[in-house]
This record gives C-alpha cells, sequence and structure tokens, in this order.
C-alpha cells in the first residue's frame, strides 16, 4: 500500500526513501494518542517488526532486552520500562511520558 503514495525503493532504507521519517513520525503520535487513553509499554516502528518483539513478562525468548533498543531502534518505550531497561541510546522524549527511538538500520 505505501506505493500507492509514495515512491517505493527496496530495500527500505531512509537513504533511498525519504518519506520513511514522516510516515514513523505519524505513527509514533498515533502512538501517543493510544498512550494517552490506553497505556502501554512497547510499540514497534519500522518494516517487517509485528511481533518481533514483546514486553517483558509475556514471552521470555521475543522480551525486549536494553540491547535491542541501543542496536535495533524502532521503539516506543513507556517511562516504566525505560526505567526497567536502562537503554543507553538517545532517545526523543514525547509530551506522553513515551520515549522515541528511531530505527537504526
Amino acid at each position: 500500500m505505501l506505493e500507492v503514495g509514495f515512491d517505493v525503493r527496496y530495500p527500505l532504507l531512509d537513504e533511498t526513501n525519504s518519506w520513511i521519517a514522516g510516515v514513523e513520525r505519524h505513527l509514533v503520535s498515533i502512538a501517543d494518542a493510544i498512550y494517552s487513553v490506553v497505556p502501554f509499554d512497547l510499540a514497534t516502528v519500522g518494516e517487517e517488526v509485528s511481533g518481533l518483539f514483546h514486553a517483558p513478562g509475556s514471552d521470555v525468548d521475543l522480551a525486549i532486552r536494553r540491547d535491542d533498543v541501543d542496536r535495533r531502534g524502532g521503539f516506543v518505550i513507556s517511562p516504566g520500562l525505560w526505567e526497567r531497561l536502562r537503554p543507553t541510546v538517545a532517545a526523543e522524549l514525547r509530551t506522553t511520558g513515551l520515549r522515541w527511538v528511531p530505527p537504526r538500520g
């Protein structure tokens, strides 16, 4: 569906698809709006990320770790989970208290 509105070049990299950052910003804004009504610990943003990571407590093998946040990015993280993981990477602090770590790649 992205190809309907954008000039998509594979692989999906920021360097070849200047529109990606704007789409990610909109998705993070949607996460802010949802978090304001129904708080959550973790959201993922990026290509093919659905189901790759979970907040700690559900599936130990897929539970997000500090290293995942620091290396991969693409995460919207609640204040509580941020404090538990203590990532070393810089993150954008949102007005909702969420932290946004853009994908790297």
